[in-house]
């Protein structure tokens, strides 16, 4: 008897549940509400804006492209070392001078006091310093060459990054329209099954499964706009502006 009276106890806490669980979801339903609208409305704006935002606000290719500036500096300093072996010189005497006619001292007159200038250049570069300045030219070159490649792959990485964060976000966007509308066709079924149910139509375990799939399209609404909401996030991050503030006409 007590066996009996405790199974009877079990089955109508069951059923209060079914009664009383249809209201709660009803009352946290995700499909009511502006954030419902606002996470299926959400302004993506054009993908070449996009990359081309994220490429002008990366902090990673600015700092690549002062290295290139350094480079190139080098290289410049490089080619002009070529200068420090070239020498210049002047030199000024007064004095008593002996002159000299056909290579002989004259004999009268021989001397005479007389200022004299000299000026000249002398470019003092061995065969050695030919090659090392060949090579050091060679190898600034290609350090310049290096930054400007690393500097491409950066500017390659952030528009595939774009694109990919881009084309989730649109599709995510059409994942939580699909599974608002079936969301609502589920609520349509359930209620239709709930009254079914109280008219003793339906036995209580094919209420059950129409309550576990409305159930299970929550949760996927629910992950489907995580999801997109975390996509949005991102963009925005490597974009480095809030999306919204391009949209035409916001202020």
């Amino acid at each position: 008897m007590r066996t009996k009276f405790s199974l009877l106890l079990i089955v109508l806490s069951f059923e209060l549940m079914l009664f009383v669980l249809p209201d709660l979801l009803y009352a946290q339903n995700p499909t009511q509400g502006g954030k419902a609208a606002e996470d299926e409305n959400l302004f993506i704006p054009n993908l070449d804006l996009l990359i081309q935002l994220a490429q002008e606000s990366s902090p990673l290719l600015e700092e690549q492209s002062a290295m290139i500036a350094i480079r190139e500096l080098q290289e410049k300093s490089i080619k002009n070392e070529w200068t420090r072996y070239l020498l210049f010189f002047s030199e000024y005497r007064y004095g008593s001078i002996m002159l000299l006619a056909d290579g002989w001292p004259i004999t009268s007159g021989d001397k005479s006091n007389s200022t004299w200038y000299n000026v000249g250049a002398r470019f003092q570069l061995t065969p050695f310093d030919v090659l090392d300045l060949g090579k050091k030219r060679k190898i600034a070159k290609h350090q310049v060459e290096v930054e400007i490649a690393k500097k491409e792959e950066l500017m390659r990485m952030i528009h595939d990054d774009v694109i990919r964060l881009w084309n989730k976000l649109v599709s995510y966007q059409e994942i939580v329209k699909i599974n608002q509308n079936h969301i609502a066709g589920q609520e349509g079924n359930l209620s239709y099954a709930e009254q079914e149910y109280k008219a003793g139509d339906i036995p209580i375990m094919e209420y059950s499964r129409i309550m576990e799939i409305k159930t299970k399209a929550d949760q996927e609404y629910q992950l489907a706009k995580k999801e997109l909401r975390e996509t949005y996030y991102l963009l925005e991050s490597i974009v480095g502006v809030k999306l919204s503030t391009l949209k035409p006409n916001s202020k």
